[in-house]
C-alpha cells in the first residue's frame, strides 16, 4: 500500500538522514546548506582546475616556441583548459616543498 506523501519516508542508507515529511523543513534547509556547501566547493575546485590548465598550456607553448618549435596557432582551438583526466581526487598526492622552491618555472 502506498503511503501519503505527508507519511513517507525518505530512504538512506545513513539511518540518521531519515526524516518525516511532517517535518521537512529543518531536513530540508540542512540538506540546501549542503548541497550549496558541495556545488561552491566544486566550483571553486573546477575553477582552479581550469586556471592551472591554462597557465600551464601557456608556459608549455612558450616553451616549445623558445625552443624552436613551429607552432601553428589554429591547432590551438583543438586543446581546452576544462579537461580533468590528469587530477587525481581520489588518490593522495605527495608534494616535496623543496624540490618545488628550487624549480624554475613550473
Amino acid at each position: 500500500m502506498v503511503q501519503p506523501p505527508t507519511q513517507q519516508r525518505r530512504v538512506s542508507p545513513h539511518p540518521e538522514d531519515t526524516f518525516d515529511r511532517s517535518q521537512p523543513k529543518r531536513y530540508q534547509s540542512q540538506e540546501r546548506g549542503t548541497l550549496q556547501h558541495q556545488v561552491g566547493c566544486h566550483n571553486l575546485l573546477t575553477t582552479a582546475v581550469i586556471l592551472w590548465n591554462s597557465v600551464y598550456m601557456a608556459e608549455a607553448l612558450a616553451q616549445l616556441e623558445r625552443e624552436g618549435h613551429d607552432i601553428d596557432h589554429r591547432d590551438l582551438r583543438h586543446i581546452w583548459p576544462t579537461r580533468s583526466d590528469h587530477i587525481n581526487v581520489y588518490g593522495r598526492n605527495h608534494f616535496n616543498p623543496e624540490e618545488a622552491g628550487q624549480r624554475d618555472g613550473l
